[in-house]
């Protein structure tokens, strides 16, 4: 019993450790990957969807039943046998000659759906991405402006006490000292500001994360080197035409325009004549 118990409290010591880690970019985009609803959701759909293309393509093969039914009788009253057994025993086949093309039409139709399912998760991933990655910085940006205000904050205050001590004793007029006195003021309201930001990120970001709100997440600074920061900014053209090339989204609306090319297809066979071999046996 004791060995359980400590090894439920080294487990929970375990996680807290973890969670009191400073999380980096790709911390939080594996994790991200494996716990975001949304992105779950995106995968589970894709994964019916490839069952259906399953089900589509078992409608070739032939379908086959099977039937029987037993019955006993019992006459008390009549003459000779009182007991009566009967039995039957039937098979059916059945399979689809020709349909109208339904039946392919279906099966490209739910092939093309299977790969815009998966693109449709690439994209949302692709823009787990971006938004975690803006809001990532802007909590750096938040707690970097928390830190200057706080200085900001330590400076003027010493600069008001200064100018209160100034002004009492007849040195300082004031209207210099209230001009202080109002900068140190600002100054609070700009660090209070900075922090209701900076809680507000954090917040954007268990969210992306599907943490809880009492989690506790600090992350790490990112180190730019001078090669980042010189670096140019790629022409708006060229950005342009990657992106043309490369964004999943665009890509699962030129599929969804082909899938709708099949539905009218599929809709089409529904007026057309059906070909069909049916076969039975049955015995009583």
């Amino acid at each position: 019993m004791n060995k359980r118990i400590l090894l439920c409290v080294v487990t929970i010591a375990g996680l807290s450790v973890a969670q009191a880690r400073d999380w980096s970019y790709n911390d939080c985009i594996e994790y991200a990957r494996q716990h975001n609803i949304s992105l779950q959701q995106s995968r589970i759909s894709g994964e019916l969807s490839e069952y259906t293309l399953e089900e589509s393509k078992a409608q070739w093969q032939p379908t086959l039943d099977f039937a029987t039914s037993h019955t006993l009788s019992n006459t008390p009253w009549g003459y000779g046998n009182k007991n009566s057994y009967n039995s039957n025993y039937g098979l059916n086949a059945g399979w689809t000659v020709w349909n109208g093309g339904e039946r392919e039409n279906t099966i490209k139709r739910n092939k093309l759906q299977t790969q815009i399912s998966s693109l449709n998760t690439e994209d949302m991933f692709r823009s787990l991405e971006t938004d975690m990655l803006s809001v990532y910085m802007n909590i750096l940006y938040a707690k970097e402006s928390i830190a200057i205000y706080e200085e900001a904050v330590k400076l003027s205050e010493a600069q008001a006490d200064r100018a209160r001590q100034l002004m009492e004793s007849g040195r300082m007029s004031r209207v210099d000292y209230a001009q202080l006195q109002a900068q140190y003021e600002q100054d609070r309201y700009s660090l209070v500001n900075a922090q209701g930001t900076y809680e507000t990120r954090l917040m954007e970001l268990k969210r992306l994360l599907e943490l809880g709100i009492d989690t506790e997440i600090s992350l790490q600074a990112i180190e730019w080197t001078a090669q980042e920061v010189l670096a140019e900014v790629p022409p708006i053209e060229e950005s342009y035409q990657l992106a043309l090339a490369t964004d999943s989204r665009l890509k699962a609306n030129k599929l969804e325009e082909e899938s709708s090319d099949y539905d009218i297809k599929i809709a089409k066979a529904g007026a057309m004549p059906r070909i069909s071999l049916n076969a039975g046996i049955s015995t009583g």
